[in-house]
């Protein structure tokens, strides 16, 4: 059985040049959308990990498209198998 891969946070820095804070900043929100620490749950990444257990992964696949579309899960089952 796999454990899960801890992700540090990104903290901000005092030392930063203003220039750079803005950069930085958007950087770090990509990052954390495509984590799925924020944002809408189909933006982020699917990971090797997940790809492992497909059938896992399609069932979260459905419940996320359900919930995020309103469907049921049966409909989102439909949507996602074509």
């Amino acid at each position: 059985m796999s454990r899960r891969t801890r992700i540090p946070s990104i903290r901000k820095s005092r030392y930063v040049p203003p220039e750079l804070s803005s950069i930085l900043e958007a950087m770090k929100q990509t990052i954390e959308i495509r984590e799925g620490l924020r944002g809408d749950p189909l933006d982020r990444f699917v990971t090797l990990r997940e790809m492992t257990t497909p059938t896992e992964t399609a069932s979260q696949i459905i419940t996320v498209i359900s919930s995020s579309e309103g469907m049921a899960d049966d409909e989102a089952f439909s949507f996602f198998m074509g």
